[in-house]
C-alpha cells in the first residue's frame, strides 16, 4: 500500500521531491496533479500516512480542499503544505515558500520514520560513493 501522496503541478518541483522521496520509499509515493485526483485515491485507500501538496495547483485551492476532506472524514493523514496557506488544523505543517521543497520532503520522511537522521543517511551515501571504483582516464 502506498504511504504518501504528492500533489504538485510544477514539473520541476515534483521531480525534485519525487527523487528525494523515492530514495527512502521506492514505489510508495503516488503523484497527482489535482486535489480531486488525490482524494479519489484516498477515498479508496484511506490509510495513506502523508500528503505533501502545494497550497494551490491548477487554479484550485488544493490544500484547503484536501484539509477539509481529511477533517470531514476524520482521517489521521499528515498534511504538509508548500506555499501560503491558512490552516483549520493545528496538525497541518505549513512551509510558506514552495521553493523550500527539501523541508517538505524532510518533514514527510520524519513523519514516516520518526528516528530519521539526515546526517547518518548522508554518511551512508558518502561511504557508498567512496567504495565505487574510480573510472580510469587515459
Amino acid at each position: 500500500m502506498l504511504k504518501m501522496i504528492l500533489v504538485e503541478d510544477n514539473p520541476s518541483l515534483r521531480d525534485l521531491m519525487l527523487m528525494e522521496l523515492n530514495e527512502f520509499f521506492p514505489e510508495n509515493v503516488l503523484v497527482r496533479d489535482t486535489a480531486a485526483e488525490a482524494l479519489n485515491y484516498l477515498s479508496l485507500f484511506p490509510k495513506v500516512k502523508v500528503i505533501v501538496t502545494a497550497s494551490h495547483t491548477n487554479q484550485e485551492d488544493t490544500a484547503a480542499i484536501i484539509e477539509e476532506y481529511l477533517s470531514y472524514n476524520d482521517l489521521k493523514t499528515k498534511l504538509i503544505v508548500l506555499g501560503e496557506f491558512e490552516s483549520i488544523s493545528s496538525d497541518t505543517i505549513i512551509i510558506p515558500k514552495r521553493t523550500l521543497w527539501k523541508t517538505a520532503t524532510s518533514e514527510a520522511i520524519r513523519t514516516l520514520c520518526p528516528n530519521f537522521d539526515e546526517d547518518q543517511i548522508f554518511l551512508k551515501k558518502a561511504s557508498k560513493w567512496r567504495k565505487r571504483p574510480e573510472s580510469s582516464s587515459l
